[in-house]
């Protein structure tokens, strides 16, 4: 989501819509590694780079050309696309894991930095900007049938909640700044005692239906679905001419990239990791700070500290960060016990065979965890079991606005003030921390959990956060309508995640302005065309004064209901069926999804029949003791 968070985020490529001829992004200044970070995974369309200024050093980088207009034996007439929609169009001539087609369209492009006219193949612009090829690679070799999108609408006959006025700017920055309604007002002078301490977080009350681990991965599961980079806070845009840079599946696309020939710089090419294995890396000086002595490890980085993963995003904190790093050691320990129980020795194919092995244990997560402790166990099954009412993924397997900015951001609410990273070296020297502290000096390791960082300390003991039965895991926040202090007053974004223009450092404000931006129906409009009866508007009395009492923002009505009627524990009915409609609908629709593969499969890396984040942490061997 415009390159921060959105939570707090496969076959034959679809042809993209094509955008309208008076669309342009906004010139926006980012580092030069931010492209570098982005060919990971994001497709990056030369009329995003275009207008993107790189600044390094004294060296300005030429933009790319915005448009091509494209010479093929297939079509009738010359088309005018955008290099993204170009490149869409030639997706499925790169879907061999890597190989550049022999036989390319020819283009012509018209640009200011170059000859006027010049007929160059696809190749040649591809050797203009690699970084095209590279994600083109990443974009359509993960599935074998769902292609990265544009997002849409669920209810697109509804009206935004209100028109895009400076009056209404004004009241939605007044019910998200800090200090305000959402602000649950935490005492954030000692990290540890609000852990400890329920009075220091009156107005934050623990959830005891889910460990503070939820969180991140609704945070990570999210980073796998969407990614909007160029939409703009608060400046209207049709979703439907915005492309989510993520394709619409649970398939890891955020961890695989493009796999080892699209993205080889996340994979090990040592003789022990023959390419197929995740490239990881120890963490100087972590034993001495680790119980036992452990030896703590993390995901590889460049020079200047930024993450070298499928998402960039997945580095925005400590935890996600490790996440990240458990999946990719899952995966590790899947290729081990493949190549050594398989008879397999194509790593090509222990490869195969270790992915799928790993996105259907994720998907079982998903289905059987995740999704169950959000919504409710009767609705997931209810919706798994039918067609989504609103959500046809068959028709398009889009992300809807209604779900990408206001329902599935409920995770904002659950996040805690602090956390026990890690149980240190001895008891009393745990790592307790904010989640985010903006009034740190600079610091390659600060005493936050921002992410971005390496240090001896940084490391996760995931006791904390899921419940392995030992009495330390700790719950998360309940859903509702008060957001841990620390979330509105984010530290300044660095590198890649800095792709847009000056955002407020409120979350909330960040997400109540994006509900102007992709013109979100209210919550009570959107429960009276599901059938159901809205909150009243004595609900939403603490916002009468700002105009949003009967026609409430679709995230705060969502943050309310679960408060009012599910006592904050899971989604109301309203935020419950759009989660669930959309999750259930992407499910049914991919192909790789394992239900849809073997109907009668259950996990097979445990003798329980059944496989949990705790049972993935254990196999991933990052759970050390504690």
């Amino acid at each position: 989501m415009s390159g921060k968070s959105s939570y707090f985020s496969r076959g034959e490529p679809m042809d993209k819509k094509k955008q309208p001829d008076n669309y342009r992004h906004q010139p926006r200044r980012t580092t030069a590694y931010a492209l570098e970070a982005l060919e990971a995974r994001i497709l990056l369309s030369a009329d995003v780079a275009a207008a993107v200024q790189i600044n390094q050093e004294q060296a300005v980088a030429t933009p790319q050309p915005t448009a091509v207009t494209v010479l093929s034996a297939q079509a009738d007439a010359q088309q005018t696309l955008s290099v993204a929609d170009l490149l869409v169009r030639e997706a499925s001539s790169f879907a061999t894991m890597g190989q550049q087609p022999t036989s390319m369209s020819s283009v012509v492009m018209s640009s200011t930095d170059i000859i006027p006219q010049q007929t160059l193949t696809v190749s040649d612009l591809l050797t203009r900007d690699p970084s095209l090829f590279n994600s083109l690679i990443q974009s359509s070799s993960a599935s074998p049938s769902i292609a990265a999108s544009d997002f849409s609408r669920l209810f697109p006959h509804l009206p935004s909640f209100a028109p895009n006025t400076a009056a209404v700017q004004s009241a939605l920055m007044e019910l998200g700044k800090r200090g305000g309604i959402l602000d649950a007002g935490d005492d954030v002078s000692n990290p540890r005692t609000l852990i400890t301490d329920p009075s220091k977080s009156l107005n934050n009350p623990d959830n005891p239906a889910m460990t503070a681990g939820m969180t991140f991965l609704g945070q990570f599961l999210d980073h796998d679905l969407t990614f909007d980079r160029s939409s703009i806070l608060g400046q209207a845009q049709d979703p439907t001419t915005t492309l989510n840079s993520r394709t619409p599946a649970f398939d890891l696309d955020s961890v695989y990239g493009g796999g080892p020939i699209g993205s080889p710089q996340l994979y090990d090419h040592s003789s022990a990791g023959r390419g197929i294995k995740f490239l990881i890396e120890e963490i100087p000086g972590s034993v001495p700070e680790s119980r036992e002595g452990v030896q703590r490890y993390d995901v590889p980085r460049d020079s200047t500290g930024q993450a070298i993963i499928g998402d960039p995003r997945n580095d925005e904190n400590l935890v996600i960060s490790q996440l990240h790093l458990a999946f990719e050691k899952f995966h590790n320990a899947v290729v081990d016990q493949i190549s050594t129980t398989s008879g397999l020795v194509d790593p090509a194919e222990i490869f195969s065979q270790a992915q799928r092995l790993v996105q259907w244990h994720y998907q079982w997560i998903i289905t059987h965890e995740f999704l169950p402790k959000t919504v409710g166990a009767e609705l997931t099954t209810n919706e798994l079991l039918s067609d989504p009412i609103f959500f046809d993924a068959q028709k398009d397997a889009s992300i809807p606005v209604e779900f990408s900015t206001a329902a599935y951001r409920f995770g904002h609410s659950q996040v805690r003030p602090s956390y026990r990273a890690n149980f240190g070296p001895e008891p009393g020297e745990e790592f307790f921390a904010l989640i985010f502290d903006d009034s740190l000096s600079p610091s390659q390791d600060h005493a936050d959990l921002r992410g971005g960082e390496r240090a001896p300390r940084r490391f996760v003991d995931w006791q904390t956060f899921f419940d392995f039965g030992d009495g330390n895991a700790r719950p998360n926040k309940k859903i509702d309508t008060h957001l841990s202090s620390g979330l509105f007053d984010l530290p300044t974004v660095p590198g890649p995640l800095n792709l847009t223009d000056a955002e407020p450092q409120s979350l909330a404000q960040r997400n109540l302005l994006r509900h102007l931006t992709f013109e979100i129906p209210s919550g009570q409009a959107i429960a009276q065309a599901m059938g159901l009866i809205p909150l009243p508007a004595t609900a939403f009395a603490d916002v009468k004064s700002l105009g949003l009492d009967t026609q409430t923002p679709l995230w705060f009505y969502i943050l309310r209901e679960a408060e009012v009627l599910q006592q904050g524990q899971q989604l109301g009915p309203v935020g419950g069926k759009i989660v669930a409609d959309v999750f259930a609908g992407l499910l049914q629709h991919d192909p790789t999804y394992y239900l849809n593969q073997n109907p009668a499969w259950t996990p097979t890396l445990t003798n329980s029949g059944t496989f949990t984040m705790v049972d993935l942490l254990d196999q991933a061997g990052v759970v050390a003791p504690v």
